[in-house]
């Protein structure tokens, strides 16, 4: 069997903002961050109590760097205001 330098097994893609949360839950230093794979398609893939966990360390990060010193957001907020509402916590199943 010949096999081709660009063949692979099985192709993964990882998901951008799965990648994302995991930095930042790393850089929280939770250990959420080694219960998220990056390359599950859908974040609602992971259930209503890890969403949940997930969002609580997302916004105390949002609280520590997420605002400027007169409250407003910061970039670093806005990502993360992007990443919470993307874990659906308003779906339960």
């Amino acid at each position: 069997m010949v096999r081709l330098g660009w063949q692979t097994d099985r192709m993964s893609i990882e998901n951008p903002k799965l990648v994302r949360m995991k930095e930042i839950l790393a850089k929280c230093g939770s250990d959420l961050a080694g219960r998220i794979d990056p390359t599950m398609r859908r974040i609602d893939e992971l259930d209503y109590a890890m969403r949940r966990a997930v969002a609580d360390v997302l916004m105390d990060e949002f609280l520590r760097e997420g605002m400027t010193p007169d409250h407003a957001e910061n970039g670093y907020g806005l990502e993360i205001e992007s990443l919470v509402d993307s874990l659906e916590l308003s779906k339960r199943f």
